[in-house]
């Protein structure tokens, strides 16, 4: 094997263990690396339940990103809008 489908074959593995290791932390996504009609590598998690309540707080069905880091920085940002739309909406701590 050439060394250039070498680089790529080790790529392609680093990819999919990263994608496993996201699949991990955020399980409530379906997790996906496309290369474009350009050759563009894209990142992509879709959101595999989704409600009103939560597209009016912020958070998108589908996230599209041109690198892993992007896109695992924008998962993040999606858990932290869900779980501050959990804490204003459940129920008061403290009462019984």
């Amino acid at each position: 094997m050439a060394s250039g489908e070498e680089r790529t074959q080790d790529q392609l593995a680093k990819d999919g263990r990263r994608l496993r290791l996201l699949a991990q932390l955020y399980p409530g996504y379906r997790l996906n690396r496309h290369v474009d009609r350009h050759g563009r590598v894209w990142w992509w998690a879709v959101r595999l339940s989704m409600t009103d309540e939560l597209r009016a707080a912020g958070v998108h069905q589908s996230l599209g990103r041109t690198s892993f880091d992007d896109l695992q920085a924008a998962l993040v940002q999606q858990d932290w809008i869900t779980h501050m739309r959990q804490d204003w909406t459940g129920p008061e701590r403290g009462r019984s």
